[in-house]
């Protein structure tokens, strides 16, 4: 449909570094020739007009020879988020350049500062990966770092969320103690995890976590290692019971500072993610609840499986199913039913009272 033409020699004003660059133009073949002959007249116009004009588009001759890398190639290079590394060029927490004659110029980092920012953060984990990696909530994270277990360190550069960062060595090296300690074969059958013996002692909320790995460490837990990625899911335990002359560290405080992930919280309530979802969704605590909240609500309402560990501790056999019938034949019912006939959330006052009656110490 179209033909070039070419004509010899270079436009007057032609500046070779131009956007349009040449003496190539192209005409559609069917437009008569005078139509064509006015097209060429505008067409060298509009490319002197172009020559003499500042150019708009940063070109490769514009680039320092100093190491200076346009943020987005950069970002690609090392795996990098773009936007973190314009908030430092913005808040000049690195060097960076932009070439001012030019209307269209990217931000230029250097590449050498970059490959340092992305060093500096591979030695850090932050607290959620932490807790991922080793089961255990992150608000009991800073007191595994005050009994010498982890190592904090500063906020990366790099980093955009989070408050509190761990060296990745100090992580590795516990994982590693932990997995060392751990007996040869499979877990014998019936064993618990860890994690789930804490939950179900409701010890979560007494902060045992360094006492439980220094345990640990010392060999005065036998434990097995399980196929799971995080630590504390891993590491099983023959029964329940074995935790149970695990001290509390009670000079370990939780960091409350922060809102809790609904796991983190069922965690600490001593239930599973799914019933705390509904105590959410009901409105008994809100999304995201902190330890207060918590607190609050344990104040006013307790669960099927807390008061038969109530009762446990009197020293009473009890199933968490011969709760219900227990209760109501006191006269007590129930505030909700979360899931079907499971999850019931009882007043505490009375539950408190029946269970002081019925089961002195």
């Amino acid at each position: 449909e179209t033909q070039t033409i070419h004509e010899g020699g270079s436009l007057p004003g032609e500046n070779p570094g131009s956007a349009l660059t040449g003496n190539q133009q192209t005409y559609n073949k069917n437009l008569p020739l005078p139509i064509r002959s006015l097209m060429k007249g505008l067409i060298r116009q509009n490319m002197i007009a172009c020559g003499e004009a500042d150019e708009r588009v940063c070109r490769p001759r514009h680039r320092p020879a100093d190491g200076m890398v346009a943020i987005q190639e950069v970002a690609a290079k090392y795996g990098v988020a773009r936007k973190s590394l314009s908030r430092l060029a913005r808040d000049g927490s690195i060097a960076s350049l932009c070439i001012p004659a030019l209307v269209k110029s990217p931000i230029l980092v250097n590449d050498a500062e970059v490959a340092e920012l992305v060093a500096e953060k591979s030695k850090c984990i932050s607290g959620t990966e932490t807790s991922v990696r080793l089961g255990i909530p992150r608000i009991s994270l800073s007191s595994l770092g005050q009994a010498d277990l982890l190592r904090p360190t500063s906020k990366p550069r790099l980093a955009s969320r989070g408050n509190i960062y761990f060296t990745r060595s100090s992580v590795e090296e516990l994982e590693q103690r932990c997995l060392a300690a751990a007996q040869a074969g499979s877990p014998p059958k019936g064993s618990v995890s860890i994690l789930a013996a804490v939950v179900r002692l409701r010890m979560a909320s007494s902060n045992p976590w360094a006492g439980i790995i220094s345990k640990i460490f010392g060999g005065q837990l036998t434990i097995w290692r399980a196929n799971h990625k995080a630590l504390m899911y891993a590491l099983r335990l023959a029964n329940t019971g074995e935790l149970e002359g695990v001290s509390d560290c009670q000079d370990l405080a939780l960091d409350d500072s922060g809102r809790l992930t609904v796991a983190e919280a069922a965690v600490l309530l001593g239930t599973d993610a799914s019933k705390m979802g509904e105590l959410i969704k009901r409105g008994f605590v809100p999304a995201r609840p902190t330890v207060e909240e918590l607190r609050h609500f344990t104040s006013k309402f307790v669960l099927t499986a807390d008061v038969a560990f109530l009762i446990r501790e009197r020293g009473r056999r009890c199933r968490w199913r011969e709760i219900p019938p227990l209760l109501r034949s006191a006269g007590i019912e129930p505030v909700t039913t979360l899931i079907c006939n499971r999850g019931l959330v009882w007043p505490r006052l009375p539950v408190m009272q029946e269970i002081e009656n019925r089961f002195p110490m």
